[in-house]
């Protein structure tokens, strides 16, 4: 009941944002694994031997890419939810 517009707002983007990076962390674990795991099976078939890469230029893209994206797409509800009244909140849920 006490909070303010901005608080509330604040709450929600800061919920997104770390919502954002436990997913990118998954994705980006995941991703690597599925590199090593897809390299090795192609070393068991015949394939000549392959390097495991980092890419390390391209992880940091995504990791601006995804954070900038989660907050962009979180602008909307947290505005939303600022402008709701307490009120009509409690009375839908």
């Amino acid at each position: 009941q006490g909070t303010s517009r901005v608080q509330v707002i604040v709450s929600v983007l800061g919920e997104a944002f770390i919502l954002g990076v436990l997913g990118l962390l998954v994705a980006i674990f995941l991703g690597l694994a599925f590199q090593l795991i897809t390299l090795s099976f192609m070393t068991s078939e015949g394939f000549p031997p392959q390097s495991f890469v980092l890419p390390l230029a391209i992880i940091q893209n995504v990791i601006l890419y995804a954070l900038g994206i989660t907050l962009i797409g979180a602008l909307y509800p947290a505005w939303k939810a600022g402008r709701i009244r307490i009120v009509e909140a409690l009375r839908y849920t």
